[in-house]
């Protein structure tokens, strides 16, 4: 069974510089620059570099309790079959895939060769603002929905990442502490388990390193960064009914 996925892998990402010069002549015969299915693909070189990394310790601290380093190493990325030696698992990455420069020199010839003329094509054939508009939109709604299937950990996660580009968001400011709230609770009754997976190589960075916390943390300290957030971010918050009564039932500790 691994041969035969291993050898399908391998077949397929063999294809791909030939997909991506097909991909040229059907674009070809569109409106749209196909300039960009070039720049599509230089974006895999630099797939791997990850720009969703959180300083927790910017929403969590307080000037006595912050994020330990310990909490924040990497769990070891192995199995263990009884006395047979570990496998260590191989990370996926667009780095295994055909050399990124390699293909777009192939795409180069075939431009070349399609004769391919600039003039007239659009790259947005509804206006950008639309774009602009349905992109900024689409970040609150995951976050959203993440909330309705009660994966408060993604919740959590999104809420903070995009605070660090809406500093003053009081939804995301909300959120945030909404989902503390409820992983708070479940970390106390030993719950926590239902409403957020473990750490894996499939997540960013920034998320597993918030995974990390919540699993290393003992209740009395996930308990601390809970208060230390709804502290900080209270006065911003405090015409909201859930958050009053969040922060009225912390006074009473």
């Amino acid at each position: 069974m691994w041969r035969r996925t291993s050898s399908f892998n391998s077949s397929m990402v063999s294809n791909e510089p030939t997909l991506n010069c097909n991909e040229l002549s059907i674009i070809n015969e569109t409106i749209q620059p196909i300039i960009f299915t070039v720049n599509k693909t230089n974006i895999l070189d630099h797939s791997d570099e990850d720009s969703t990394k959180i300083i927790y310790n910017n929403f969590f601290c307080n000037h006595t309790d912050c994020i330990l380093p310990d909490w924040l190493k990497p769990h070891g990325n192995t199995f263990t079959f009884g006395k047979k030696s570990e496998l260590e698992l191989d990370k996926d990455s667009a780095k295994t895939h055909p050399d990124i420069p390699m293909r777009i020199l192939m795409m180069d010839t075939v431009m070349q060769q399609l004769a391919y003329k600039p003039e007239g094509r659009k790259v947005f054939i509804q206006p950008q603002s639309t774009f602009d508009s349905l992109q900024h939109c689409s970040q609150f709604e995951m976050i959203e929905a993440y909330q309705n299937r009660k994966r408060y950990g993604a919740v959590l996660y999104y809420s903070l990442r995009l605070m660090k580009q809406y500093p003053d968001n009081t939804y995301l400011m909300k959120q945030a502490v909404l989902a503390m709230n409820e992983l708070n609770k479940s970390i106390a009754k030993h719950t926590v388990q239902n409403y957020l997976p473990i750490e894996s190589d499939d997540f960013s960075e920034g998320y597993n390193h918030l995974l990390r916390i919540i699993d290393t943390t003992t209740a009395a300290e996930f308990d601390t960064l809970y208060q230390n957030f709804l502290r900080s971010h209270y006065s911003r918050l405090s015409a909201i009914p859930e958050i009053q009564t969040l922060y009225n039932a912390l006074t009473k500790k």
